[in-house]
């Protein structure tokens, strides 16, 4: 069953993840968004890994392909899902400050005017000891309302 229905995510390395904003029947079995709700989305995901990069919890841009509507993002293999549903492994030995960076990805985001609503173990990554996260299309700015438009 797929994570979501906006993007289909590629590994194109251990480094590197393909956020391929598409109707895709080999990731996902129901295609029922619109090509415009997918446009509008993906254009979300930019707007806000853009204007949130000065975070170190921002994923990289490593690159975009408008037409195609593919983010190319720094990447590091797993999400934390991938650790926490692991019985062989521990979040705790792994990522020991784990839950003090959570608390300040939110904080942060929230003290700068900004609500993040994905927050799901596949949500984040770990990338040379740093909890980062993926999924911007779902922020909100508590200031500039016209991040809240979604008409279509």
């Amino acid at each position: 069953m797929a994570a979501n229905m906006l993007y289909s995510p590629i590994m194109v390395s251990d480094e590197i993840l393909c956020m391929h904003f598409c109707k895709d029947p080999n990731y996902r079995s129901v295609n029922e968004v619109s090509e415009e709700v997918i446009t509008f989305f993906f254009q979300r995901e930019l707007l806000f890994l853009r204007e949130l990069n000065y975070f170190n919890f921002t994923p990289k841009i490593i690159n975009v392909n408008n037409s195609e509507r593919k983010i190319y993002i720094e990447w590091n293999k797993e999400t934390l899902s991938q650790i926490v549903n692991d019985p062989n492994r521990s979040i705790d030995d792994e990522i020991p400050d784990w839950k003090e960076q959570l608390h300040n990805i939110v904080k942060e985001l929230n003290d700068a005017g900004y609500y993040k609503m994905a927050l799901y173990p596949h949500c984040f990554f770990v990338k040379d000891g740093i909890i980062k996260t993926i999924d911007y299309y779902r922020v909100f700015s508590f200031t500039n309302k016209s991040h809240f438009n979604m008409t279509f």
